[in-house]
């Protein structure tokens, strides 16, 4: 949603927040850049997220989370979508899911991070 109207949406799914740190890889060319992003939303066919770099479209990025009650890394390939500028806090990117290593834990590490933010946010009020 670029200019906040709902017409600039181009996403195909709904997508809900939830706030957590995930390592990434990129390989563009023989450069290869990794760290740490922080998942803004995430949704069945992609995730939003805000990295330090900016990424090009079309770039492949692997994302690795690792599952609480499992403690086995799940990796996800996307393919970026869009990357903007967002000033201090880094670059804003959009990425369309490909591949899931594990889908299974996939699911299991967005269930439990889910269920943990909502219990967080319920303990605030």
């Amino acid at each position: 949603m670029k200019n906040g109207s709902i017409l600039d949406e181009r996403r195909r799914a709904q997508r809900v927040t939830v706030p957590m740190e995930v390592a990434y890889v990129t390989a563009g060319g023989k450069r290869v850049s990794s760290g740490k992003a922080k998942c803004v939303d995430v949704g069945g066919l992609g995730f939003g997220l805000t990295l330090r770099r900016a990424v090009k479209p079309k770039q492949d990025i692997r994302l690795k989370l690792k599952t609480p009650s499992s403690k086995k890394t799940t990796e996800i390939t996307c393919r970026v979508i869009w990357c903007e500028d967002a000033s201090a806090s880094g670059y804003r990117v959009g990425l369309a899911i490909k591949k899931v290593s594990d889908p299974a834990a996939f699911i299991d590490y967005m269930c439990n991070h889910m269920i943990t933010d909502s219990q967080t946010k319920s303990h605030k009020t």
